[in-house]
């Protein structure tokens, strides 16, 4: 939703708005990684560390992108890209945390 807040004209108060709600659910992010490090099998731990990898570099593209002019010659299209590849990036990965929790409880069915 903060990746949305960048499509048409620049609304610099949504976008901070939506960005800082976007940190509070990073925070979330990992705070539930930690957990998953101390009490959850290794192969859900770094499945669940590349998720959040992925959402602070996303974060981070667009912390970036926000603080970007809004009149770039290349109408910060770079950013735009970046966005979209980390994006499907963000999705491989969580479908990669989820194959790897659902092993491992049916590891614990076992």
């Amino acid at each position: 939703m903060a990746g949305r807040a960048f499509v048409g004209e620049r609304d610099t108060e949504e976008v901070d708005r939506r960005m800082q709600h976007a940190q509070g659910q990073l925070a979330l992010a990992q705070t539930a990684w930690a957990n998953l490090a101390v009490e959850g099998p290794e192969t859900v731990e770094q499945a669940a560390r590349s998720v959040y990898t992925t959402l602070k570099s996303t974060q981070t593209t667009l912390l970036a992108f926000r603080d970007s002019p809004a009149n770039a010659p290349d109408g910060n299209v770079r950013f735009v890209e970046r966005h979209a590849v980390e994006v499907a990036r963000l999705s491989e990965r969580i479908g990669e945390f989820t194959a790897a929790a659902r092993s491992a409880l049916d590891d614990i069915g076992d």
